[in-house]
């Protein structure tokens, strides 16, 4: 997996770029596989959802994941929101298409729009409103995928979040289930 720069990713044509203009984009990484012609980006996605409820309880992702469930609920970080205009990026989405998502959920994420390239989420608490985005990457041998993750920090409490979980994301989180989504995605397209 390796590091992919703001202007990499900013070069290519995707939806994303002009859907979450005022999200700061935090990261993005090249993801350690290759997909064929016809691997969907959906057909990944499933798969990378797999890898992340098959971690070792033990690893240190998932006891991170486990210590923020269990703040999240301490402190109702994690309530749903109420007001209206929640899951903007959804809003945003079906005005610029014409059409309303169905509501789809993907672990904490709720699924904004499935494209041929192109895979965006978002989530939304009160620290935090985050989009994860998926981009086929076309490469020599085929295509990678670049994950990237936006956010709009809430206020004092969400930029003090988003710094805190910062080293704890580039450090463990990200190469965690990035290799974790690599070897499952090898495992399932050797068993196709």
């Amino acid at each position: 997996m390796t590091r992919v720069s703001v202007v990499e990713h900013q070069a290519q044509p995707w939806l994303v770029h002009d859907l979450a203009a005022d999200y700061e984009l935090e990261d993005v990484w090249r993801l350690p596989v290759e997909l064929e012609p016809n691997d969907s980006l959906a057909e990944f996605w499933d798969q990378m959802q797999l890898a992340i409820s098959q971690l070792n309880k033990a690893s240190p992702a998932a006891i991170l994941f486990g210590a923020r469930i269990l703040l999240g609920r301490l402190f109702r970080w994690d309530q749903s929101p109420s007001r209206p205009g929640a899951l903007e990026l959804r809003t945003r989405y079906a005005a610029l298409a014409t059409l309303e998502p169905e509501l789809e959920v993907a672990g904490a994420f709720h699924v904004v729009y499935r494209l041929d390239d192109e895979y965006l989420a978002e989530l939304e608490n009160s620290t935090v409103q985050a989009a994860l985005h998926l981009g086929r990457i076309e490469t020599p041998s085929g295509h990678s995928v670049n994950l990237a993750v936006y956010a709009k920090p809430k206020g004092n409490l969400g930029r003090f979040y988003m710094a805190a979980i910062r080293p704890f994301r580039l450090r463990v989180v990200y190469p965690t289930i990035l290799e974790a989504a690599g070897r499952q995605w090898s495992k399932h397209k050797s068993a196709g």
